[in-house]
Formats: C-alpha cells, structure tokens, sequence
C-alpha cells in the first residue's frame, strides 16, 4: 500500500481553480466543526503526499471543498488498484480500518452492498447537494449475455476535471434487492480510468475537448437494474449499437461471461 498516497499535484490544481492557490482559504472552507489550520493542511499536500487527513471525515471534507468525488483525490492506478482493493474490501465487510486504510474507509459508502446506494447523507453534508443518479434496465427478452455501451457526458464546463462516476446493478425480480456496486470511473483530461470490483482496471485515451466517453458493461442472463451516479450533473445515453470511435473503457471480469453482473 505505500505506492498509494495522496495525489498533491493534482490537489493543488485545483485549489488553485477554486481559492486562487490559498491554503489558507481552502482550510477555511473545509466543512467540519474545527476546521485544520494552514500548516496541517499545506503537510497534508507534501511533496511525498503520504501525510494525508487521519480520517474519513477529513478525506470527504476535503473533497467538498474542492468539489471532486473523493476517489479522485488518491493515485489510484494500474499498478497498485489491485493489490489495494481487496484489502478495502475486506475492511469494508469486518469494520476493521487502520493505518492507510482509516483515511480510505469512506470507501465503503461505495464498496457496500445497500438500498440506498450511495447514501444521500453523505452528498448533503460533504458537497450540500445530492447524487445525481441515472437508472436503466436490463430485459433479458431484448438479448442476453453481450456488452452493452453506455455514453456519458458531463455536464459541466468543459477542461472541467476529474469527473467519477460510480456503478452498481441489483437483481430484477428480487423483493428487497440490495444495490450491488462494481466499480468507478474516472475522467481526466487526457485517459479514461476505470476501476472494477474485481480489482481489474482499464484505461483509454482522451482528450480535453472529447465530450463523450464509453462505458462498457455486462447484460447477462436475468433481468437487472442498474444504477450509475456522479456528484456532478451528467447525461446518459444507451445506444443500441456499438460506438466506435468514443474513448471506451469495459467492465471486463474473471471467469466465464455468465458469472458477470445480470
């Protein structure tokens, strides 16, 4: 875990989009009873970026000050997802949360099973607003078992960076289904990341004027809903063929295709 801190480069880019640069305004702004002072929050920001917030709610306080998922604020990549994700996992599902893992544990306000997924208390506090969320269907009477491409666009300005968003489906037909997240997305200026449940990652290419982006997931064999949600306004589109030519990710999966989601 010691290749996972704090992404401070992109932290500062974005105090300077929304304070002009000053820490001192954006310790200020942090929406908590106590807020940190200048010098708690410019060590938070060090050059190694591994002096980060001791807790959750100084990792989501953050976030709502800058106005980004909190997901965005580490660097998650390739290379250290997934070694890291289980172990989120599991602390997610035992409660046990210590040394790295205490910041990351708001995590599992997207790692847990839930009806309400993710839940709204958090957005309002935090961000003081609410997810914005787009649900779709899938009926297996209309084909089963193929990927199907969902086109997103965010709509904010544009050069406006990172978006996430987050992913979850539950069983059609089940009373009582629980929301069963599997995975995020992160749009930056230049790539497409995408992070799966099953620790597996994937990644496109884009650009800054690129408006759309494709996110590719699995219907399967049963009925399924599906749940994607940002905490910046997008729209959504579900094409019914294929769309070359976007900046496409996949929410590909261990085994065989019908062990997928739906």
């Amino acid at each position: 875990m010691s290749a996972l801190r704090l992404d401070s480069e992109r932290i500062r880019g974005l105090i300077g989009d929304r304070f002009g640069g000053s820490i001192s305004r954006l310790a200020a702004a942090l929406p908590l009873d106590e807020p940190p002072d200048r010098s708690t929050v410019t060590r938070w920001l060090s050059s190694d970026g591994r002096h980060f917030p001791r807790d959750e709610e100084r990792i989501l306080a953050l976030a709502g000050a800058l106005d980004v998922d909190p997901t965005a604020l580490w660097t998650f990549d390739a290379e250290n997802f997934p070694t890291l994700w289980p172990k989120i996992v599991r602390a997610a599902r035992t409660g046990r949360w210590s040394g790295l893992l205490k910041a990351l544990a708001f995590f599992r306000y997207f790692s847990d099973t839930a009806e309400e997924w993710p839940p709204q208390a958090m957005a309002k506090r935090f961000f003081n607003r609410e997810w914005v969320v787009n649900e779709f269907a899938h009926d297996p009477r209309d084909g089963k078992n193929f990927y199907q491409d969902l086109v997103v666009r965010p709509r904010r300005p544009q050069g406006t960076f990172p978006t996430v968003w987050h992913l979850a489906f539950r069983h059609g037909g089940t009373r009582g289904a629980k929301w069963q997240p599997f995975g995020f997305v992160r749009r930056d200026a230049e790539r497409v990341l995408l992070f799966n449940d099953w620790a597996i990652t994937d990644e496109a290419v884009t650009t800054p004027v690129d408006q759309d982006i494709c996110i590719r997931t699995w219907f399967g064999q049963g009925a399924a809903s599906f749940r994607i949600v940002s905490l910046h306004p997008f729209t959504l589109s579900i094409p019914k063929l294929e769309q070359p030519g976007l900046p496409t990710v996949h929410f590909g999966f261990p085994g065989e295709v019908n062990d997928a989601p739906g």
